[in-house]
């Protein structure tokens, strides 16, 4: 599969339909997909700290 990158929004959304045919594509077990960079921060954020730590600092975060 090759991507092309372009200026603008075009080249955003295009990332994005891609990343959507080969998630619905996929024929392995894969559960969750991780669409953009600043996502895959969260999810490492996540696996380093544990459920109960992660959950407690985004509610202290966003003051829920």
């Amino acid at each position: 599969m090759s991507i092309v990158f372009s200026v603008g929004w075009y080249s955003q959304s295009c990332r994005r339909r891609r990343f959507i045919l080969t998630a619905i594509t996929d024929v392995t077990s894969t559960l969750r997909y991780i669409a953009e960079e600043d996502a895959k921060l969260w999810v490492m954020n996540r696996e380093r700290q544990g459920d109960a730590t992660f959950v407690a600092d985004i509610k202290t975060q966003f003051g829920l």
